[in-house]
């Protein structure tokens, strides 16, 4: 009698076996590894395109900044000198600003506007449309507009931005 005693205290305990605990680890793991490659693939698109953002956006704040200024030049003796990669010019109330590409950034007085530079020119236009030859040392009087081109990444994302410029004054 003693044996039917306990066996009927644990008939009425609630729980799962260990059957049904193997059953359910199982399951959820089928389920986890079908569904991880969608994750995986949302979570490196939500990184890289807020990398792509963030790289934009201080690109924009350096390009913007670098057209302002260029902008404001009053004529095309202002201009000091031009080439693919380098371009020196004067505007009220500054002394000479050079901007430049060299290794990998963009510099504006030795000072980096813009990282991750992978490459970046200046081209130099006639009225007529015609592109200049470089480097413009005493022709700087037929500069129209001035064209930049840049291409900014790590290089698996690039970001390329081109601008034309007429400064503001010129041949007036």
């Amino acid at each position: 009698m003693k044996y039917s005693k306990k066996k009927r205290m644990f008939t009425d305990e609630k729980g799962f076996t260990l059957m049904e605990l193997v059953i359910v680890m199982v399951i959820v793991g089928i389920i986890t590894v079908t569904t991880m490659p969608f994750i995986r693939t949302n979570v490196d698109s939500y990184i890289s395109v807020r990398g792509g953002k963030d790289l934009l956006q201080s690109t924009r704040i350096g390009f913007n900044r670098m057209l302002a200024e260029m902008r404001r030049i009053e004529s095309p003796s202002d201009i000091d000198y031009g080439y693919n990669n380098e371009f020196q010019f004067d505007i009220p109330g500054t002394n000479n600003i050079t901007y430049k590409y060299s290794g990998g950034q963009l510099l504006r007085e030795n000072r980096v506007l813009i990282h991750g530079v992978q490459s970046m020119t200046f081209r130099y236009f006639r009225q007529d449309g015609s592109q200049m030859g470089t480097p413009i040392w005493s022709s700087t009087s037929q500069i129209w507009r001035i064209q930049l081109d840049i291409e900014v990444g790590d290089g698996t994302q690039n970001i390329r931005l081109r601008a034309q410029v007429s400064p503001r004054n010129f041949h007036l």
